[in-house]
């Protein structure tokens, strides 16, 4: 088992429907299959990271397929690791995708919610915790992933040596169409640090393709993404209107090397 007690840190052994460390702090499993390691004392707020709405929404999207060339590309990147772990893995379809190329997949998200629907998209093992402390013991992992999501700097601690992290973040043109439909300025996208201490960096690749989407399916987008929060009624309205928008699907995917 790869998982460390969230409170001292010490290893988790899983005993029927419990997880324990020798420090005498247990964590129970779910109905559904996961384990909650986020203490009460480390959440922001009461119900941390996406919200029902924005699960239900990136199900409903990615669940139709339009991101699946992208899945694809990871699959070929990630080459067969014994154990990976899928870092604010959101509702799971990603995970899902590691689950055929790699012999042990743990799924990570701060959100119950997307943990709770993770878990019934694939037989990878889910766990709710915060990426700022990683619930892992070290050099768990062969592999990492983390796609559209910040990178935590407890990523190397939970490497083996020579294994890789895979990170997927937003391309120049990801999503344009709907930016400049959105915003009287488009800005250009931030781009993520390149450095990241005790790894080093082995590639950089772009995968880039069109997604022809009608007003249900661009909804949905809108709605897993921040442009929920960013953009007016009027402009979703507008958007629901649309018979059709062919849409900019772009991203860029560092490769790193645990040293």
């Amino acid at each position: 088992m790869v998982y460390s007690c969230p409170i001292c840190s010490s290893p988790l052994s899983k005993n029927g429907r419990v997880f324990r460390c020798r420090g005498g702090h247990t964590f129970d499993i779910a109905k559904e299959g996961y384990v909650n390691l986020l203490p009460a004392n480390r959440k922001r707020s009461l119900e941390p990271g996406d919200n029902p709405e924005m699960v239900s929404a990136r199900t409903r999207f990615l669940g139709a397929g339009h991101y699946k060339p992208l899945a694809d590309e990871l699959v070929n990147l990630i080459d067969q690791p014994r154990c990976l772990a899928d870092l604010g893995c959101g509702e799971g379809y990603f995970t899902a995708a590691f689950c055929e190329a790699a012999s042990k997949v743990y799924g990570l998200d701060i959100s119950k919610v997307a943990v709770r629907a993770a878990c019934k998209q694939s037989t990878a093992q889910f766990v709710v915790a915060s990426t700022i402390r990683l619930p892992f013991l070290s050099k768990a992992f062969d592999a990492v992933t983390v796609i559209m999501a910040p990178t935590s700097p407890d990523i190397p601690r939970v490497l083996k040596k020579g294994a890789l992290l895979c990170r997927v973040s937003p391309g120049e043109s990801h999503l344009v169409e709907l930016r400049k439909l959105a915003y009287r300025e488009v800005r250009p996208v931030k781009q993520p640090r390149m450095e990241i201490d005790g790894l080093t960096n082995v590639g950089c690749e772009q995968v880039q393709f069109d997604t022809l989407l009608k007003s249900d399916g661009l909804l949905n987008l809108i709605a897993m993404t921040p442009m929920q929060f960013r953009t007016s009624k009027d402009f979703q309205e507008q958007v629901s209107q649309l018979e059709q928008l062919c849409v900019t699907a772009d991203f860029r995917i560092d490769l790193f090397r645990k040293d």
